[in-house]
């Protein structure tokens, strides 16, 4: 019989006919398998083999081998499969299965509750079908001899699989032993042209159809490319996240505060002050050892956080060495301005400026976040080390110090006993009890008051340095 599977007799409606013609049939003449093919007598094998359901002929038809319940039958399921050659746009899948005269109810129980699956990968055992692409699951009524599906997947694989299990109890109708599988045509109606659909399979998918796949009938696309959403794909994620299903979001490190591009993730101007990465999200450490050199009496110089008096970068790690030469030499530090990030609900500093003496022996004079008002320390030293960090999450203004080396005089030692006179004879000094189990006292055995419009002088118990508070 010639090849005219737009006409099989089966065929019952002009709609049907028409919508044939203007679809590609896939599956004509495709390479065709099946789980164990029929043994029939010596000379008649060829007779229903799995290539018979894409020949174009309906007077030739596959036969599998018999499945059925109980012991009699071993063999509990069975597949068909016909390979596409490539993966398509699939829109229907039409079957004619065997009919013998008078005998139409019985064949029809025997396909009863068969499934139609598609795969992008040659799979042959029961577990992996069963973990491909439904496209069609029979039941409970029994199916026509002419069968027809709407499918609109895509797929490579077409696979039609049934079973006789033990132990189930089948609808009425169905045929549970002597079972054979015929099939007289299998056809697969789709697109072969990538990237279209419709009846005449002209209409090109939408451009923002991930892979060119869309629904065969309106156009959908089945998924979007990435920084794209909607019905066809024509809207673009929203402000703060890219990619795929626009499920991800922006890490928020570009350039002025940027968002990302809605497809990569990137910034499109570059990161902020101190990220780097594709896609901005690699903190740079900020960091910088300095050693000064204060020898000689006077010297003096000025500490800042970063960009200070701007906002200091994220992930800086800032550490200055002061080096007198002498253990007795008196060091002034000035701290004009301050203002670190400090968290509400943890007395702990994530940011911090830290000093410390560390010859001729190590006191941790400071280590602090938050915002004071300005504050004067004096200590003697031979090596002080000024430490500023920052992490990774928010900053503030920072601060400036001032230093500056002056040597003690005997006029020195004079103002320092006089100062204890002052703190012993006062009775209006507002001093705070002594906290010595505080890690993050200001200074050393000595707590800071917070920032206030008035400051009064306070002198700390130790002679070897004092705190200033100034207006």
């Amino acid at each position: 019989m010639p090849h005219d599977r737009s006409l099989l007799k089966e065929f019952t409606t002009n709609y049907v006919i028409i919508v044939t013609h203007l679809l590609d049939d896939l599956s004509f003449q495709k390479i065709a398998t099946q789980s164990k093919p029929f043994v029939g007598t010596a000379g008649t094998n060829q007779l229903y083999e799995a290539s018979n359901a894409v020949d174009g002929n309906t007077a030739t038809c596959l036969r599998t081998i018999v499945i059925g319940t109980g012991l009699s039958t071993p063999d509990k399921t069975v597949w068909w499969k016909v390979d596409l050659g490539g993966v398509y746009n699939i829109y229907r899948i039409n079957i004619l299965f065997k009919n013998y005269d008078g005998y139409e109810d019985r064949q029809r129980g025997r396909f009863a509750g068969f499934s139609l699956y598609l795969s992008d990968t040659d799979i042959s055992f029961d577990a992996g079908i069963k973990g491909s692409i439904l496209c069609y699951k029979d039941g409970p009524q029994l199916p026509p001899l002419n069968f027809t599906t709407v499918c609109t997947e895509k797929g490579r694989y077409v696979i039609y699989y049934n079973e006789r299990l033990d132990g189930v109890i089948y609808p009425k109708g169905y045929e549970v032993t002597n079972v054979y599988e015929e099939l007289c045509e299998v056809i697969v109606q789709g697109c072969k042209n990538d990237g279209f659909y419709g009846r005449n399979c002209d209409t090109p998918c939408p451009n923002n159809c991930k892979d060119s796949n869309c629904h065969m009938e309106s156009g959908a696309c089945l998924t979007c490319k990435a920084g794209w959403t909607g019905i066809h794909c024509n809207t673009k994620c929203r402000e703060g996240w890219y990619g795929i299903n626009c499920d991800q979001p922006c890490v928020g490190h570009c350039r002025d505060n940027a968002t990302c591009n809605h497809v990569t993730g990137q910034c499109d101007r570059g990161c902020a002050a101190r990220w780097t990465g594709n896609l901005c999200d690699k903190g740079q450490m900020f960091s910088v050892n300095q050693d000064i050199n204060a020898s000689k009496n006077g010297s003096s110089g000025v500490f800042t956080s970063p960009y200070y008096p701007g906002n200091y970068p994220n992930n800086a790690h800032h550490t200055w060495t002061l080096t007198t030469g002498d253990s007795n030499a008196m060091v002034v530090l000035n701290i004009t301005d301050f203002d670190v990030v400090q968290y509400r609900y943890t007395p702990k500093c994530e940011d911090y400026l830290q000093i410390e003496k560390i010859e001729p022996y190590y006191i941790q004079i400071l280590k602090r976040c938050g915002e004071f008002a300005p504050f004067n320390l004096e200590y003697t030293g031979n090596i002080f080390v000024v430490t500023f960090v920052s992490d990774s999450i928010h900053n503030a203004r920072g601060f400036n110090l001032s230093w500056k080396d002056s040597r003690r005089t005997n006029d020195d030692n004079n103002r320092d006993n006089q100062d204890n006179n002052i703190k012993n004879n006062s009775t209006k000094s507002n001093s705070k009890q002594i906290n010595t189990g505080d890690p993050y006292a200001a200074v050393s055995y000595v707590d800071f008051e917070p920032k206030t419009t008035k400051y009064t002088q306070k002198w700390s118990i130790y002679k070897e340095y004092r705190v200033v508070y100034s207006k």
